[in-house]
């Protein structure tokens, strides 16, 4: 679960694009170039399922995150 933030990682691999997803499909936040990991604040998102869609070096991953208030 997330409240204010989540912290974002590939294993060491550099991260060339983060994407946060809502679950109808649109697009809420898209990162570029955040190095082998960065901390995503996530207080304007509201409440609800979202995917996390990390690529990095050529590979992609994925991770769905419940987003909670305080």
């Amino acid at each position: 679960m997330a409240r204010d933030h989540i912290t974002v990682s590939a294993g060491g691999r550099s991260i060339s694009r983060l994407t946060l997803t809502d679950m109808g499909g649109r697009t809420m936040l898209t990162l570029n170039d955040l190095g082998t990991g960065a901390t995503v604040t996530t207080t304007s998102l509201p409440e609800g399922m979202y995917i996390v869609t990390v690529q990095a070096e050529g590979q992609t991953f994925y991770k769905k995150i419940v987003k909670v208030g305080r």
